[in-house]
């Protein structure tokens, strides 16, 4: 019981502290708009309070996600591949620095794959959005390649980006809750718990290789279910 209160006070540590810093930048941003006769700056202030509300809509995604994988039985779905990567990509395009990073999409799939859509979706959709967010903003070019291939037996899917990479010491702790790896850009640190748990729920594996300031391969392999 110790163990389980300990728990929940620091899921609900983080949780309250992710919630209320963008919400206390945007009431404080409100203010220096109320205050800014400047148009141009008052703009600047409108973009980032909306950065911040979206910054507040994915934390709360997750979460929500996160307590459906928890509780929510195994489905058996029919997986098209290419559908799931059109639709997650038509949410990703709006994201920041989406539009600066060059996409490489190969995937092959010409048998039916079985498994549960609501975690392939949020596997891919972390995985994706990890990619975007933590791209290097010093290389003249940044590339994001994702590789699917599935048979009615297995899928294999690798994500690899050219992004700031990840620091050798904190490689085994990226999936725990609310570990974040680095700064350089704010995240709830709960993305990469959320895809370990999907993926452990539908008895697949994840393997992750990095270098830091170099990029980042996530390799996942789903079994089907029967």
């Amino acid at each position: 019981m110790l163990e389980v209160n300990k728990n929940l006070d620091k899921f609900v540590y983080h949780v309250s502290h992710d919630l209320r810093a963008p919400v206390a930048s945007s009431l404080g941003l409100i203010e220096l708009t109320r205050l800014e006769g400047d148009k141009s700056k008052i703009s600047e202030y409108l973009d980032l309070q909306k950065k911040n509300l979206l910054r507040l809509d994915a934390f709360i995604s997750n979460i929500l996600k996160y307590s459906r994988n928890t509780r929510l039985a195994v489905k058996q779905d029919n997986i098209t591949f290419q559908k799931l990567f059109d639709s997650l990509m038509n949410q990703h395009k709006y994201f920041e620095d989406a539009l600066k990073v060059n996409f490489k999409v190969d995937i092959n799939q010409e048998e039916v794959f079985i498994n549960d859509e609501m975690r392939l979706d949020i596997i891919l959709s972390n995985l994706i959005s990890n990619a975007i967010k933590y791209s290097d903003p010093v290389k003249e070019e940044n590339r994001i390649t994702l590789e699917i291939n599935a048979n009615k037996n297995l899928a294999e899917i690798k994500i690899t980006d050219n992004g700031i990479g990840i620091e050798e010491e904190y490689i085994e702790r990226i999936f725990d809750p609310f570990f974040r790896a680095t700064d350089y850009k704010h995240g709830s640190g709960i993305g990469l718990a959320l895809v370990k748990e999907a993926v452990d729920k539908i008895n697949g594996s994840i393997l992750v290789c990095s270098k830091f300031k170099e990029g980042t391969t996530f390799t996942v392999s789903i079994p089907a279910l029967k």
